[in-house]
């Protein structure tokens, strides 16, 4: 098994002129991606709602979830991402 890591470009959405093209390590059982709010910050992205998510040890933590446009290699589309202090992960589901 490998790691796979993917340059994606993040917009508000798909016009937006202003983005930030980022790291992310690319994990195929994720439901939502990972963003370090100060790059969503930057972009003007906001959440919406707040989450409550379930660990593997069994705690609840709460997140806040906001909706963006991500590129791969000129192909897009609209996701959701968690807001997180400093992981950048890419949920693929």
């Amino acid at each position: 098994m490998a790691i796979t890591k993917a340059t994606l470009r993040i917009r508000e959405h798909r016009k937006s002129e202003k983005f930030a093209d980022v790291d992310f390590l690319v994990d195929s059982g994720a439901i939502y991606s990972l963003v370090p709010g100060e790059i969503l910050d930057s972009l003007d992205i906001e959440p919406y709602k707040e989450m409550s998510f379930a660990l593997a040890d069994g705690t609840s933590i709460k997140r806040k979830v906001s909706s963006a446009y991500f590129e791969f290699e000129g192909e897009g589309g609209p996701a959701q991402q968690d807001i997180t202090s400093n992981a950048y992960v890419a949920g693929t589901v």
